[in-house]
């Protein structure tokens, strides 16, 4: 219900003038701070009828030109300590829509992420966008290099990273608190090999190739021990030409994105091998400042569960053990 207060000949809700000097006196004494005071009432008064009534309903809180003694300061206290009760929620409802920039990696990633023309785009950009539409964000992409992007990460040069994983430069990150979302997609980084090499094991793997900047988990102790030679490419398909040209033996990489690469394409493609040591794991959105955001993000992909699977099937993402 509107809230109000009317001016009555003699005082607050008293007829006649039997208090009229008293109510000269103590108008002399609050008429300096009226200005103040009406200013104060009126923006507060906005923002509780915005945030913290039923949609529809509004406050009016006028000033009582003519209120006296204890009545006014209690009237003028109950009002504020009224609207100062709302402003924690009001203010955390103002402050809960921000814009912020999110980390990316600038490479050819299909069907997860790329960038073209400087635009973010894959299942990665539609995910992230759909998050900042429902919770009020305003998201800028800052599309960088692999390893560049953890610096600038660290260094809160970025709000946030995408995607991240708790393992991935866990040497790095030491001493810094991130926080890490609920898993937002699997990823499997296993060894595709061409298909007349499939089931023979991991003995025939002397050189393996994988895009530079990232580290093949299984294999790093072969790697270490000299058992198995690393060879990196920046781009995707160079390491492709490579496998089938039997110049590496397989290519160490997330089977998804092999596939995208061979995607209408005339040519043999390379398969993966579960065969072979392979990493199970996931992509996360991480960031070192803003928890509260990841925990939002984390409501998010429970409450709109069916909408961040849409997004998966539209972009082809799946666990490929197991199709889903």
């Amino acid at each position: 219900m509107p809230y109000s207060y009317s001016h009555q000949a003699g005082g607050c809700g008293v007829q006649g003038n039997s208090h009229g000097t008293f109510v000269q006196a103590q108008g002399q004494y609050w008429r300096p701070l009226r200005p103040v005071m009406r200013r104060l009432f009126g923006l507060l008064s906005q923002i509780f009828s915005a945030h913290c009534l039923p949609l529809g309903e509004a406050i009016s809180y006028g000033w009582p030109m003519a209120c006296s003694g204890s009545l006014f300061e209690k009237s003028l206290m109950r009002a504020l300590l009224t609207l100062l009760a709302c402003l924690p929620f009001t203010l955390a409802a103002l402050t809960q829509a921000e814009t912020f920039k999110v980390g990316v990696e600038l490479q050819p990633y299909l069907p997860y992420s790329n960038v073209q023309d400087g635009q973010y785009l894959g299942y990665g950009r539609d995910l992230l966008d759909a998050f900042a539409a429902h919770q009020g964000h305003e998201f800028i992409y800052q599309p960088l290099p692999v390893r560049r992007l953890l610096s600038d990460f660290l260094n809160d040069r970025v709000d946030f990273k995408y995607p991240d994983n708790p393992r991935w430069n866990a040497d790095q990150k030491k001493g810094y608190a991130l926080h890490y979302s609920q898993a937002a997609a699997p990823a499997i980084d296993g060894v595709l090999v061409k298909p007349e090499f499939l089931g023979q094991g991991s003995a025939r793997l002397h050189r393996l190739g994988t895009q530079r900047g990232f580290t093949p988990w299984p294999y790093l102790d072969e790697i270490k021990a000299g058992k198995i030679l690393l060879i990196q490419a920046n781009q995707i398909d160079s390491l492709l030409a490579m496998a089938m040209n039997d110049r590496i033996d397989g290519v160490c990489l997330n089977p998804q994105v092999i596939q995208h690469q061979f995607y209408n394409s005339a040519e043999k493609s390379l398969v993966f091998d579960p065969k072979l040591p392979y990493q199970d794991d996931h992509y996360f959105l991480s960031s070192i400042r803003h928890p509260e955001v990841v925990k939002q993000f984390d409501a998010f992909l429970s409450s709109q569960a069916e909408l961040v699977q849409m997004l998966k099937d539209r972009h082809g993402i799946s666990d490929p053990l197991s199709g889903q």
